[in-house]
């Protein structure tokens, strides 16, 4: 259904040229003012029904609740932690992502129901940005590898998933190999609708991890973690059409975006140093999860220790501010890296809830959708699913006929040699063991990483400068 703004004036002046004689062509007029006349006095009225009755808006109310939980009456809760210690109410021990508003209640708690809209338009006003950052990112979006679960990689795919990731984001290699097979498919606008409600269902994923890591109740907190994880692994309110949405939302501000405010690994060094000096030595620490490791595989950490944790619209203020990173921001993601009582939920487990749904409904086999989501998701769908012309079915049928993919470039990446493909520089300090200090890096230390040919990958001899 096209927007009622989006429609072209051509399509409004053709309303009026049908009309009969100038008593409807004044009455017509006349009717789109009582309409807004009818919005402007019955404003609130009419947008809670919309938010009530809308499956758009379905996480909406159990927002407000674990908001007003976390945070009482505060409105900007952007990267800022819980106003206290939290005990654990029942319902977060239970559905805590089914519940919904109750009218009455709100036509007796009038404030707290004033308080809730002004929440809900908030984060719709801030959805709005998220899909500017989603258009105006779109092409290098499309270059960069897609996500992997670290659980399906073996250390040493590990470490050059890793450096993929860094190469991405310096240099989008994905998009050079990827260009000549893949050709770009034009990107329809999206439903700001369905964006919003795979936001929210993200937002109330994160929102849920942070609370259940504030928690000051140890002997119910592993109960707890596991609720949570549950909700996050296999949420029986969610359709596969909004999983598959909540996948790319997850996509486009927990992977992409967030990769893009840590930037290249001496990001989380100069962080350490920064807190470090500014007097906050331990917290600094946590910048640096492994002591032993290199800079990039504590870079590769970070990033998946904190996707779990921040919230999308935490991600869009970083994003929009990402070269001003406060103090109060940066002991606030060093809180977020503390060890918990429970482990993060991953986005592996999320994956296989979709290929369950998927088999369920569409008899597709669990390893066409693997391979579909490592391989061709990217081209497939980025910038195209959130769109009203890309249905569940579709999708399904073009997992379906996926071919089995070869290897993934990164996995071809060796040191040194003559007459590669790529040659890319790489500082030398990003793969050294136990070099955390951005000072003692320097510009022009680097080796050269090459991806080699193999059949398949499509690749064209290129530097990369």
């Amino acid at each position: 259904m096209t927007h009622i703004a989006h429609l072209p004036v051509e399509l409004l002046l053709l309303i009026f040229n049908n009309l009969y004689d100038l008593d409807d062509l004044i009455s017509f007029s006349r009717t789109c003012t009582i309409v807004q006349n009818l919005y402007s006095r019955h404003k609130p009225k009419l947008l809670w029904s919309i938010i009530r009755n809308s499956d758009h808006h379905k996480y909406d109310a159990a927002l407000c609740r674990l908001h007003d939980l976390m945070h009482g009456t505060e409105c900007d809760t952007t990267l800022k932690p819980p106003i206290d210690q939290l005990p654990i109410p029942h319902w977060m021990l239970e559905d805590y992502s089914s519940f919904r508003f109750d009218g009455r209640q709100q036509a007796i708690d009038e404030e707290r129901a004033e308080q809730h809209l002004q929440l809900i338009l908030t984060w719709w006003q801030q959805t709005s940005q998220i899909l500017s950052c989603y258009l105006n990112n779109i092409d290098m979006y499309r270059s960069t590898v897609a996500f992997i679960d670290d659980g399906s990689l073996s250390l040493e795919q590990s470490q050059k998933y890793a450096m993929a990731l860094h190469l991405d984001q310096c240099f989008a290699v994905t998009g050079i190999i990827s260009s000549s097979s893949n050709p770009v498919r034009c990107c329809s606008i999206p439903s700001k609708a369905r964006l919003y409600r795979a936001v929210m269902g993200r937002f109330l994923d994160t929102k849920a991890a942070q609370f259940a890591k504030f928690c000051a109740v140890p002997k119910t907190s592993e109960e707890l973690f596991d609720n949570v994880n549950e909700r996050w692994s296999y949420n029986p309110n969610r359709t596969l059409e909004e999983s598959l949405e909540v996948m790319e939302a997850f996509d486009i501000i927990s992977n992409f975006m967030l990769l893009h405010i840590l930037g290249k690994p001496d990001t989380i060094a100069a962080w350490l140093v920064n807190l470090d000096q500014m007097g906050f030595p331990e917290e600094a620490e946590n910048f640096r999860p492994d002591p032993h490791g290199s800079i990039l595989w504590n870079w590769k950490y970070i990033l998946n220790y904190l996707q779990p944790y921040l919230t999308p619209f935490d991600i869009l203020s970083l994003f929009s501010t990402k070269d001003e990173i406060s103090k109060d921001t940066l002991l606030y993601l060093a809180t977020l890296l503390e060890p918990s009582t429970g482990e993060p939920p991953g986005m592996g487990s999320v994956e296989c809830d979709l290929s369950r749904k998927l088999k369920d409904e569409f008899q597709v086999d669990s390893h066409r959708w693997e391979s579909y989501r490592r391989h061709a998701w990217s081209s497939a769908l980025r910038g195209r699913l959130f769109c009203e012309d890309v249905s569940v079915a579709e999708i399904a049928n073009s997992i379906v006929q996926t071919r089995d993919h070869k290897c993934d470039w990164w996995q071809f990446l060796v040191p040194g040699g003559e007459g590669a493909d790529f040659r890319i520089p790489v500082q030398r300090l990003y793969l050294t063991d136990d070099q955390t200090r951005s000072e003692n890096i320097e510009d022009d230390d680097c080796i050269e990483l090459y991806t080699i040919s193999a059949e398949g990958l499509c690749q064209k001899p290129n530097q990369v400068a």
